[in-house]
């Protein structure tokens, strides 16, 4: 108990650095958060790059379905046999 009651005030000091410390990280996101981004523009530009080339890409995968859905013309048809009854 004596030892517990003795290591308070120590305790008791790191803590509060840690809180002044935490306080500092604090301000300095908040700084942070208020400053506009720099590349907004650069971002937004690619942003819409990447949205172009996404399209272009799932065109591509529409067209190959669509592709595969026509037999190839050098591919000869499988004749189709019929029964007649007599």
């Amino acid at each position: 108990m004596d030892n517990v009651i003795d290591g308070l005030s120590s305790k008791q000091e790191a803590v509060r650095a840690e809180l002044a410390d935490t306080q500092v990280q604090l301000e300095n996101a908040r700084t942070e958060l208020a400053a506009p981004f720099a590349r907004e523009a650069e971002l937004a530009e690619k942003t819409a790059r990447l949205k172009e080339l996404n399209i272009l890409l799932n065109m591509d995968q529409k067209d190959k379905s669509l592709i595969d859905d026509v037999p190839d013309e050098n591919t000869p048809e499988k004749s189709k046999v019929r029964y007649h009854e007599r």
